[in-house]
């Protein structure tokens, strides 16, 4: 009998397994519990990788699989640092379904897979008759205001009232903050490296973040 995937655990190490069967190294390393994968992809059809991953993102998210976000690799230490890649930790963020991450990051990319609910949105939608007592509440932590122009509703975001975003469709569609501990919120965070200064760059700056001086990560993507 076939066993159940059941954990996220589980389903990382099915993930590895799956591009292991590939000939596709996997390089892991888990801080705080959380799995860092580090993955060599030199060919150009994205596509196989892409489908695995996305299957896994489903999962981590908890079902939703919009809490994905890429960035660009020098954004790595802060990630490995403080389980994502803002500063502080509670900024508001941009996250969605993996294809929207894969915009994002360039190359090498970085990835974070958040559990959903562990995400907040960057802002809340209210009333425009709530009373003083609630808009004040809310405002503590979303102190940027707008009022509808009708003065139905009122929506209040983390942004800054200067950010173009703040209550845009884009903050509706993809604005999320983490209220607690980054690190419950980050389940995995998966690095893809496309050519060997690829491979080479993110190793030098995992030694850095880690303390180990160097990773070794090999040499997969030589030849």
């Amino acid at each position: 009998m076939r066993r159940l995937i059941s954990s996220p655990r589980d389903q990382i190490a099915l993930f590895i397994t799956h591009l292991a069967e590939w000939g596709v190294p996997v390089w892991r390393v888990d801080v705080r519990d959380t799995p860092i994968l580090v993955i060599p992809w030199p060919d150009a059809d994205l596509a196989p990788l892409f489908e695995l991953l996305d299957g896994l993102a489903l999962f981590l998210t908890g079902g939703s699989g919009d809490t994905c976000r890429a960035v660009s690799v020098d954004r790595l230490s802060a990630v490995i640092s403080s389980g994502c890649d803002v500063e502080p930790a509670d900024s508001p963020i941009y996250v969605g379904y993996l294809d929207k991450a894969f915009e994002y990051g360039g190359w090498p990319k970085v990835i974070q897979i958040f559990r959903a609910k562990l995400l907040e949105r960057s802002f809340v939608e209210l009333r425009g008759d709530v009373g003083q007592e609630v808009l004040d509440e809310y405002s503590k932590n979303y102190p940027t205001r707008f009022h509808s122009e009708d003065g139905d509703w009122v929506w209040l975001s983390r942004l800054p009232a200067a950010d173009k975003r703040a209550g845009s469709p884009y903050e509706g569609a993809h604005g999320r903050w983490i209220p607690g501990d980054p690190w419950g919120a980050l389940a995995c965070c998966v690095i893809i490296t496309r050519s060997a200064s690829d491979w080479a760059q993110t190793s030098k700056i995992l030694s850095a973040a880690l303390g180990r001086n160097p990773v070794d990560l090999g040499d997969p993507m030589a030849g």
